[in-house]
C-alpha cells in the first residue's frame, strides 16, 4: 500500500484492489500510485503498479452525473466491466487488434480495473500532428481499420433510416444547443438540411462502442491501436461511432487556432481523409455519415465554447469563442458540401418537413 493519500476515494480503491489481488493471486501485492489521478466528467482514473509482480493497472471509477454535452451518460462499473470483457473476448486470439485486458470488478467501490496499456493515445498523436504529421496520419488510419473490424464483431441485422429524420436531428440540435449561445449553423448547411427528402434508405446496425474517441485508443505500434472503454449498451448506426471520432479530431486544439492557415487546415483534412479511407466505404447512403457528423459537430461546438480553464476571464473567453466559432463554421461548411454532393450523386425523392 502506498503512503497516506489525501484522496479518500483513492485509499478505498487501493485497499479494495489489494484485497482482490490477494484473493486471486494468493500473494500480497504492494500498490504504488504512478501518477496524479486523472478526473474527467465521466470518471476518475488511477494508474498504479503492483510489486513484486511489476504489473501496472488502471483503476476507473465511473462518475455519477455528467456535464459533457457530447457523450453518453456515464454507466456504472458493473456495466462497463461487462462491456470490456465482452469486447476483449472478441479479440482474444487476434494478433492485429486488441482491447485492454479486464482484471477485476471492485464492487465495493464501484470501480473497474484493467491492465495498463503503455503508449500515447491517438488523441495525443492528433494533437502533435503539426509537428509529427506522418505519425498522426498512421494513428488515425489504424483507428479507422480498428473500427471497421470492431463493427464486424458488433454487427446486428440492418434496416432502414429516414434521411429526413437524421436531418431534423441536426436542425433540432442547432436550435437546442447553438441558438441559446448566440450562434447557428451556416445558412447554406441549414438550407441543405431542410431540402433533404424524408425517405427511408438502407442502413446498417451495430452494437455501438458508444465512446469511440481518439483518447480511448492507445497507439501500441505505428499502425496498430488498442481500444479502451467500450460501452456496448446501444444498437445504432455504425456512422455514429465514426462521426464521433471524426468530430473530435476535427475540433482538436491543434487545428482550431489554425483555421486561417492553409497548411494546418490541409493537415486536418488529411487526417480526416485517412480515417475515412481506412474505415472504408459501406453499402449505406453516404449522406448518413455526413448527417451524423453534422450533429456531432454541433455538439462539439457547444462543448468547445463552454468547457475551458478560462471561464473566470470573460475577455479571454470571448476571444477564444470567436476563434472556435470561426473554426466550427469551417468544418460544418465542409461537411455540408460533402452532404450536398452525396445527395446529388444519389438523389432520393420527397422532402423533410421544415423545422
Amino acid at each position: 500500500m502506498t503512503a497516506a493519500h489525501p484522496d479518500p476515494l483513492l485509499e478505498r480503491v487501493l485497499e479494495s484492489l489489494t484485497r482482490e489481488l490477494h484473493r486471486t493471486e494468493r500473494t500480497g501485492q504492494r500498490l504504488t500510485l504512478l501518477s496524479e489521478p486523472m478526473r474527467t466528467a465521466r470518471s476518475s482514473l488511477y494508474t498504479v503498479q503492483a510489486s513484486p509482480s511489476g504489473t501496472t493497472y488502471v483503476i476507473k471509477v465511473p462518475a455519477r452525473g455528467d456535464d459533457a454535452v457530447d457523450t453518453e451518460p456515464p454507466l456504472d462499473a458493473e456495466t462497463q466491466f461487462a462491456a470490456l470483457r465482452r469486447a476483449h473476448g472478441w479479440y482474444r486470439d487476434d494478433g492485429d487488434a486488441s482491447v485492454s485486458r479486464p482484471v477485476a470488478l471492485l464492487e465495493d467501490v464501484g470501480a473497474v480495473v484493467m491492465e495498463h496499456v503503455p503508449g500515447p493515445t491517438v488523441g495525443q498523436a492528433v494533437h502533435r500532428a503539426p509537428v509529427h504529421p506522418r505519425a498522426a496520419a498512421r494513428a488515425v488510419a489504424a483507428a479507422g481499420r480498428f473500427l471497421r473490424e470492431f463493427h464486424r464483431h458488433a454487427e446486428h441485422p440492418g434496416g432502414t433510416v429516414s434521411l429526413g429524420g437524421l436531418a431534423q436531428d441536426v436542425v433540432t440540435a442547432d436550435r437546442a444547443l447553438l441558438s441559446p449561445v448566440g450562434v447557428r449553423l451556416p445558412t447554406a448547411v441549414r438550407r441543405t438540411l431542410l431540402e433533404i427528402p424524408d425517405v427511408a434508405v438502407p442502413a446498417g446496425r451495430v452494437l455501438l462502442h458508444g465512446d469511440y474517441v481518439p483518447n480511448n485508443l492507445v497507439v501500441t505500434d505505428p499502425d496498430r491501436v488498442t481500444m479502451l472503454d467500450p460501452l456496448l449498451v446501444r444498437v445504432g448506426l455504425p456512422e455514429d461511432d465514426a462521426a464521433r471520432f471524426l468530430a473530435i479530431v476535427s475540433s482538436d486544439t491543434a487545428f482550431v487556432a489554425g483555421v486561417a492557415g492553409p497548411p494546418i487546415r490541409w493537415l486536418r483534412r488529411h487526417l480526416e481523409s485517412q480515417f475515412r479511407l481506412a474505415y472504408g466505404e459501406t453499402a449505406a447512403h453516404p449522406a448518413i455519415l455526413e448527417l451524423r457528423l453534422l450533429q456531432q459537430h454541433v455538439l462539439r461546438w457547444r462543448r468547445r465554447r463552454e468547457f475551458s480553464t478560462l471561464t473566470q476571464y470573460p475577455t479571454l473567453m470571448n476571444a477564444r469563442a470567436r476563434v472556435i466559432d470561426s473554426h466550427m463554421r469551417t468544418v460544418l461548411r465542409e461537411s455540408g458540401h460533402r452532404l450536398a454532393r452525396s445527395l446529388r450523386t444519389s438523389r432520393p425523392r420527397g422532402r423533410v418537413a421544415a423545422g
